[in-house]
């Protein structure tokens, strides 16, 4: 069942089982009824099923990009990742790791062998 609104002011539902992450973060609620689902969730008497990604970003204290890439890693790469073999960055993008692990003189020398033209034209595709 999803989280519905109570009848009586400052009063949550009687009966909640949980809550989706959707509903949570897009449903109108006055700022005493968001209260009263945190209190809910504080004290387990609902549960959050499938929290967004924002959601999941804050409850962990990473930034919701690097969530991003972490979904793109398959099981053999999490377990190479979680044993410190491997950055969550090289397995996504070797690329983009080599960025990461290059020198300012490195990544100078990079830009001057594409040219700078490539470079600016990729970051306005991104942008």
């Amino acid at each position: 069942m999803l989280y519905a609104p109570s009848d009586h002011i400052g009063q949550p539902p009687a009966s909640i089982d949980f809550i989706t992450g959707r509903n949570l973060a897009h449903a109108p609620r006055s700022k005493t009824q968001r209260a009263f689902i945190a209190v809910d969730l504080h004290r387990g008497k609902i549960q959050l099923e499938r929290p967004t990604i924002l959601q999941c970003a804050a409850l962990a204290k990473v930034c919701p990009p690097y969530i991003q890439l972490a979904l793109k890693v398959d099981p053999d790469q999490r377990q190479r990742i979680e044993r410190g073999e491997l950055s969550l960055t090289a397995a996504v993008s070797p690329l983009a790791a080599a960025w990461f692990g290059a020198s300012p003189a490195q990544r100078a020398d990079f830009v001057s062998a594409v040219g700078a033209e490539a470079v600016w034209s990729t970051i306005e595709a991104v942008i």
